[in-house]
């Protein structure tokens, strides 16, 4: 049943022999030079996938590779999707797109899938074409954020070709404001009257005058299904001129009068046999046999595919079918008409042969349907915590939540209900439901503990760690290390508060307990937090080596391949994400973040949100995406206002700062740190460990905004000041960061010498654990300075030893070259600079404000903010410092 599944998952129904070619539709599609996507968009029963399967026919016989994807209501699951995805892709391509070494039984995560999509088919000459039938049924933020990823970054020769009821929002609005979008509209999908006439005469052998198909074209208004349901009666109907006539109505109501009149045709054998098997979404025989209670299904099923009565086949070698899905809800609508009594029975005896053939998942879902709570209790109760450890939390919340009564009467699934809820909808709901327990309705072992467990997790998770620490040193007292889980997490959460609150050996001793009541029962999900909580500090303590080294084993990540393993821990997930950026990797950190970001927004985890959307911002700038580095930023602000947490509102504002900043507007970048300062309490935020805001400070974005506005000198001594404070802290990361910021200070301030010194002694400090990105996201001034610094290591600023110091300084400058490549591919026209544009770049390169610049200039700044619009485009540059650097490049400035 497994391959069958796979089989229909995988593949376009088959064809119809009364198909109609929709030659102009496929025609559209495939002269649309340069486009990326294709969405087929109409109601059902319109011939989505018909148009799908007839163009995936189109491109087989050009030889072009493609898959196929039929999405269903289980998708709504990132790890399903995921490995459905992985499964149509190697199945249908390897070996010619690279994909031979996967093995579907792996869970496979967005990073590695994106990775395959944008690397490996970027490479390929040939086109490729990946199909998603029935999007709309996709609601999961998560599978629709990673789809949005895709479609956004579609690699060159890679088409998508998507089905939908609705208009997805997966990012289609700029690729449509692009000319990459083609949109084959409800419209265009209805049956012209030519293509109804073909339909009805030829195909199904009607005989019919041309003002009667004229007249049933206006009444189905070219609605393909209605056609069909009109041939379909037409074939029983002795007087076709006085049904046509009679022929009208909406849609729904046409759908149900057709359908009737064809039942009414039908034995009471077979009206019995489609009314009973309706239930189900698809089956083949022996399914149909147990639901039903017969041993002739087969028979049946082929009678019905012979009389054409709305059954398609799914697989054909494997006798698989679906009902058309319009006919299918009508039947389903005259069963709990007719015969309300019979349905749980169905569904019951749909379950028992689901059970048998070791299937629980859709054993339970029609178990759900018999609304037996003696026999769907025991389920849940034998079968949930296997889906909370597969990751399955919506499909868990789901079944949890259709009887909330009976499960609140069960200690254990109202906990496991409480942690699945956290995972999907977040901690604040998660808490709401903690607080709302009694204790001593829970009885006691494990469900106790779980429930001691649970609340300080929670509040820690909700950024009230002073609470979380508080109440996690009382509760862990009542937790006994024989407890597992429970005591587990609790430790796993001091662990947390403790590294945050800056005791960095007591973090590292609740790891070691949580290690020690490990003993092999607890899953590699958990064990990774552990690991987590050690390579957040070594990251913030400046060991990046040792940080990649363990943050690769708590993702469960192992050898060179960064996403052909591992698990969803989105803590590992992201901080390795950081790491990988910090080492410049930026590469396989965009590949974890596609999996990462659309977890942390559904989570709402104020350090994975705001560590998330940096480093996206930071990548995006690093492609000179500007507009996709502020669409970001202002993401994170808003999920900051609407999860009610102030520090991750505030780490917005100070990362648009330096965003504006890097535009050369400061005193928008000064409103912003205004803002940031309204926030929150920054005194308690910066003297905290918290991983999010190592780099992203208030003090760190203010002195950034003195140094490139004009006030480098007041900068310095600030700048060392704290420096000297966060190497007192431990906070090694934090002071390297410091240290770039003050050679730049010091390189503004005309105190060039001093300025290479203390940059290459930051280089020697960073030579040992590979910083990389540290540098490169400060901006050009210190890019420079770095390329200065290769270039120039006999020079009177100092000899600088060492092979490996020379070999890091090369691999810093490489990643600079790749924005350098962009430029220069981007070569500008031939437009000349005018002499005050030229006036305004010296000056933008020696770090004025765009106030400051008026005020030299005797201009208004609305006039410079002009003459930088027009730099930009003469330049072909995304913003003022891409500018900047194209017109170093071309040596028009110094």
């Amino acid at each position: 049943m497994q391959k069958l599944l796979l089989t229909s998952k995988l593949t376009p129904a088959a064809a119809s022999r009364h198909a109609v070619d929709r030659t102009e539709i496929c025609n559209q599609v495939f002269l649309a030079f340069g486009s990326k996507v294709v969405l087929i968009r109409g109601p059902a029963g319109f011939g989505k996938t018909t148009v799908m399967a007839q163009l995936w026919e189109r491109y087989a016989k050009e030889g072009t590779p493609a898959a196929w994807l039929n999405l269903d209501e289980a998708d709504n699951d990132l790890p399903r999707f995921l490995s459905y995805l992985v499964v149509a892709l190697k199945g249908q391509l390897a070996p010619d797109a690279g994909l031979e070494g996967l093995d579907s039984q792996t869970a496979f995560d967005a990073g590695y899938v994106k990775s395959l999509l944008t690397s490996q088919l970027d490479q390929r000459e040939a086109p490729f074409v990946l199909f998603l039938d029935e999007l709309d049924v996709i609601r999961d933020p998560a599978v629709l954020g990673f789809i949005k990823q895709i479609t956004l970054r579609m690699p060159k020769n890679t088409r998508l070709v998507l089905g939908s009821r609705t208009f997805p929002d997966i990012g289609l609005g700029k690729l449509r404001a692009h000319g990459e979008l083609v949109e084959v509209s409800p419209e265009q999908l209805r049956f012209s009257a030519d293509e109804a006439s073909v339909f009805l005469i030829k195909r199904r052998g009607l005989n019919l005058a041309a003002d009667h198909v004229q007249t049933l074209v206006r009444s189905t208004e070219g609605w393909p299904t209605a056609l069909w349901l009109a041939s379909v009666a037409l074939e029983r109907h002795s007087n076709a001129e006085a049904f046509i006539a009679g022929f009208a109505g909406s849609a729904t109501a046409v759908a149900e009068y057709l359908a009737e009149v064809v039942m009414t045709g039908q034995s009471a054998d077979v009206r019995d046999f489609l009314l009973k098997t309706s239930i189900l979404s698809q089956f083949d025989a022996a399914l149909c046999d147990a639901v039903c209670g017969r041993h002739d299904s087969a028979r049946l099923l082929q009678h019905l595919e012979r009389e054409s009565l709305f059954l398609s086949v799914v697989d054909e070698s494997q006798g698989l079918y679906r009902y058309h899905s319009l006919f299918r809800d009508f039947l389903r609508s005259q069963l709990l008409k007719n015969s309300p009594d019979s349905v749980p029975g169905l569904h019951r005896a749909a379950a028992d042969w689901f059970l048998a053939q070791h299937r629980p998942i859709p054993a339970v879902d029609h178990a759900l349907e018999t609304r037996d709570l003696g026999f769907i209790m025991p389920l849940l109760e034998t079968h949930a915590d296997s889906l909370l450890n597969q990751g399955r939390l919506r499909l868990l919340t789901r079944w949890l939540e259709t009887f909330p009564e009976p499960v609140q009467a069960s200690p254990h699934l109202r906990l496991l209900h409480i942690w699945a809820v956290n995972l999907t909808r977040g901690p604040q709901e998660a808490l709401t439901l903690v607080e709302q327990i009694v204790p001593g309705e829970l009885g006691g072992g494990t469900a106790l503990a779980q429930y001691h467990a649970m609340q300080p997790t929670l509040l820690g998770m909700r950024d009230r760690i002073d609470e979380s620490f508080a109440l996690g040193l009382e509760r862990i007292q009542m937790i006994k290390p024989e407890s597992g889980f429970p005591f587990i997490v609790l430790s796993q959460t001091l662990a947390v508060d403790s590294m945050i609150l800056g005791h960095y050996e007591q973090a590292h001793r609740y790891v070691d307990q949580a290690h020690a009541a490990h003993s092999g029962r607890t899953s590699a999900l958990q064990m990774g937090l552990a690991g987590s909580i050690n390579g957040a500090i070594d990251l913030m303590q400046g060991r990046l080596r040792q940080a990649l080294a363990e943050l690769r084993l708590a993702a469960g990540i192992s050898g060179d391949d960064l996403f052909k393993s591992g698990n969803r821990n989105l803590l590992s997930g992201v901080l390795l994400a950081e790491a990988l950026y910090e080492a410049g990797d930026l590469k396989h950190a965009e590949g974890l973040l596609s999996l990462f970001l659309p977890l942390a927004q559904i989570l709402g985890l104020p350090d994975q949100l705001i560590v998330a959307h940096s480093l996206s911002y930071r990548i995006a700038e690093h492609h000179n995406d500007g507009d996709r580095a502020l669409e970001m930023l202002t993401q994170l602000e808003l999920l900051g206002h609407r999860l009610g947490i102030p520090r991750v509102i505030a780490s917005a504002r100070i990362e648009k700062s330096t965003c504006l900043l890097m535009r050369g507007d400061s005193s928008a970048a000064k409103q912003q740190l205004l803002r940031a300062a309204d926030a929150v309490d920054w005194d308690t935020v910066s003297a905290r460990s918290y991983i999010a805001n190592d780099k992203v400070t208030l003090s760190i974005g203010q002195l950034r905004w003195m140094i490139r506005s004009g006030e480098a000198a007041a900068a310095i001594p600030l700048l060392k000041k704290d420096q000297a404070a966060a190497l007192a802290a431990q906070r090694n990361r934090r002071a390297l960061k410091l240290e770039i910021l003050l050679a730049e200070a010091l390189e503004a301030d005309g105190q060039h010498n001093l300025a290479m010194r203390t940059l290459s002694k930051a280089t020697e400090t960073s030579v040992q654990e590979g910083f990389v990105s540290i540098f490169l996201e400060e901006g050009e001034r210190i890019q420079e300075m770095l390329r200065r610094l290769l270039n120039n290591r006999q020079s009177d600023i100092g000899q600088v030893n060492g092979d490996a110091l020379n070999a890091h300084l090369k691999k810093i400058n490489a990643s600079t070259a790749v924005g350098a490549q962009a430029s220069q591919a981007a070569r500008p026209s031939d437009e000349t600079l005018t002499r005050k544009e030229l006036q305004i770049l010296e000056l933008l390169g020696q770090g004025f404000s765009n106030d400051a610049m008026a005020e030299k200039l005797f201009v208004s700044e609305s006039t410079v903010r002009t003459h930088l619009r027009s730099i930009n485009t003469k330049l072909q540059a995304s913003n003022r410092m891409h500018a900047l650097a194209i017109a170093r490049q071309m040596h028009l400035v110094s």
